[in-house]
């Protein structure tokens, strides 16, 4: 899977900071080469879950969904990240 690009909205941007989540929080996860692990939650089919840590170690959990550009995502909402989702990510690292 492959992110190239982030598309941002207010609204999103909103989501995110109200589960103290940052635009910088998210790009430094995603651009940090080889950083997450993806998932797919059922009840959201058209989005992904993206899992991984931010510079500082903090884990934090984001809703992707694609957009009209190749490797483009927007990131929906995030928050941080669940014991279940640590222990996913950490699963699929080993």
């Amino acid at each position: 899977m492959e992110i190239e690009e982030l598309e941002w909205y207010p609204e999103n941007i909103a989501k995110l900071a109200a589960h103290g989540v940052t635009q910088y929080d998210v790009h430094a996860m995603i651009f940090e080469e080889d950083a997450w692990v993806v998932d797919i939650d059922e009840e959201y089919p058209d989005q992904i879950r993206v899992t991984g840590p931010t510079p500082t170690g903090r884990f934090i959990t984001l809703a992707l969904e694609p957009t009209e550009k190749p490797a483009a995502w927007r990131p929906v909402t995030g928050w941080p990240s669940t014991t279940d989702e640590i222990a996913y990510y950490r699963e699929v690292r080993q």
